[in-house]
């Protein structure tokens, strides 16, 4: 496995396993992000139109999206993991950034890739000047979907 700061351009062929991570912690997790299951193949195709659309911020510098890649049974380079560092726009805000979309795979959890993506996350934040980091947790809300099922 390796961690990665994504490109889009270099790394443009890791997006459908980006996506399959996002449908999966939705469908697994019942994890609150942006769609609803389930997931035909017109709404996966939204799904990774939306990604798509969230290049633009890592290209213009307003976003670092660090991912855990590793190789699948065909020799494939694959997503295993990702977290979005959103940085502040604001000119008081140059020290401060956003924690967004720490995602690991069903498939690949249980390996230390959550705490290697949030090291890489701070040590990325630390060289980009940025020394508050703020996390919205999600967890209330998702107790909730998972209730309600």
């Amino acid at each position: 496995m390796e961690t990665i700061i994504f490109d889009p351009v270099k790394h443009k062929s890791l997006l459908p396993s980006l996506v399959e991570i996002h449908i999966a912690c939705i469908e697994n997790d019942f994890t609150l992000l942006r769609f609803l299951p389930p997931f035909p193949p017109e709404k996966r195709q939204t799904v990774l139109e939306w990604w798509e659309s969230r290049m633009a911020g890592i290209t213009s510098g307003a976003r670092i999206v660090i991912m855990e890649v590793a190789n699948d049974p065909d020799g494939k380079q694959e997503a295993c993991g990702l977290v979005s560092l959103e940085r502040d726009p604001s000119e008081t805000g140059s020290y401060r950034a956003n924690v967004q979309t720490l995602l690991v795979s069903p498939r690949y959890r249980r390996k230390g890739i959550a705490t290697k993506l949030i090291k890489k996350l701070e040590e990325v934040a630390l060289e980009d000047k940025r020394s508050l980091l703020v996390r919205y947790y999600p967890d209330v809300m998702n107790q909730i979907a998972r209730e309600q099922r």
